[in-house]
């Protein structure tokens, strides 16, 4: 089974040959940490059905607690901001890293402001979208930590 929440409708696909319609019955969301996929359940009061669902951000689980000591970029800058600066190969919306990353949209956004303050990402707005990017002190960064050559990330 799939879904798909967009305000105020929760839409299912489901395989199953059982209608209800709204108000029918009451539903209690679960979401699921360390499962995966998305299923509806019966319980033992026929008035409620439960729907299971993956939570958003679950995947940061099961990334280790620490950051590796040789991972000098998110030990000095914190596993989120160092994965959001490694993403950042050419332009990229928000949205766009968000789905790269596995990570919420907000999440994302405020990693991106502080990066774009600190001058290592800079912002381009097309229509709606912002765009970021690397810029050449980004590029000089993450090349310094990862031991390559910092002029040929700037060239």
């Amino acid at each position: 089974m799939a879904g798909r929440w967009q305000p105020p409708v929760l839409e299912l696909t489901k395989h199953i040959d059982t209608e209800y319609a709204p108000g029918e019955r009451r539903l209690v969301l679960v979401p699921l940490v360390f499962a995966e996929g998305c299923r509806l359940y019966s319980t033992d009061d026929p008035e409620v059905f439960a729907l299971s669902f993956q939570a958003r951000g679950a995947a940061a689980l099961r990334e280790p607690a620490e950051p590796v000591a040789e991972d000098r970029l998110g030990l000095m800058l914190g596993r989120g901001r160092a994965a959001v600066l490694r993403e950042l190969g050419g332009p990229l919306s928000t949205a766009g890293l968000a789905d790269r990353l596995g990570l919420a949209p907000s999440t994302v956004s405020e990693h991106l402001s502080v990066l774009a303050e600190a001058g290592v990402v800079t912002r381009h707005r097309v229509g709606r979208s912002v765009y970021y990017q690397l810029t050449d002190t980004g590029r000089s960064l993450l090349a310094l930590l990862a031991g390559e050559g910092v002029l040929a990330a700037v060239a």
